[in-house]
């Protein structure tokens, strides 16, 4: 992992838009995710690259949303496209009351700020249905196929046994 400040540097940014250029992507498909913990060091020129990023059509993720330490003016003043839920709070979700509602209020906010929803921490049916039904967008975790290498990845999506969307 980076540190934020890294953004600023314009080489870097230059990078990212060649390699992006290059493999021939679309912007919207390479998402830089931001850990919560980091949005303590969100200087105006760290800002400024994010927007500029943005601009750009690349992604920004607000990572492990629900830990706590995110201002809500973050989430005012920079257009992250993604908000990703924590696993301690999706993993919670089922069983406690107040995660449940974190979690249902966490996709509200973002439904209403224009963002998609990553639920992390699926590791089991009842999280996932769960996730499902509180219209998350992505989910990710170990009951959905967790961690693995390319090969595995390309075996996976294409084994005609599976279907995610049951």
């Amino acid at each position: 992992m980076y540190s934020l400040s890294i953004i600023t540097d314009k080489d870097f940014r230059n990078t990212i838009e060649e390699e992006t250029r290059l493999a021939k992507l679309d912007p919207y498909r390479v998402v830089l995710e931001i850990r919560e913990t980091q949005t303590t060091q969100m200087l105006p020129e760290i800002q400024s690259a994010l927007l500029e990023l943005r601009l750009k059509r690349f992604g920004l993720a607000l990572d492990a949303f629900g830990t706590g330490t995110a201002s809500m003016s973050h989430l005012k003043d920079i257009p992250f496209s993604i908000l990703n839920i924590d696993k301690s709070v999706v993993q919670q979700a089922g069983s406690n009351q107040s995660a449940h509602a974190i979690m249902e209020s966490s996709i509200e906010l973002a439904r209403k700020l224009d963002m998609q929803v990553l639920a992390k921490g699926i590791d089991d049916e009842a999280t996932w249905q769960l996730a499902r039904n509180m219209r998350c967008d992505y989910g990710c975790g170990d009951y959905l196929g967790g961690a693995m290498v390319q090969t595995k990845f390309v075996e996976y999506i294409n084994d005609p046994s599976r279907n995610s969307y049951n």
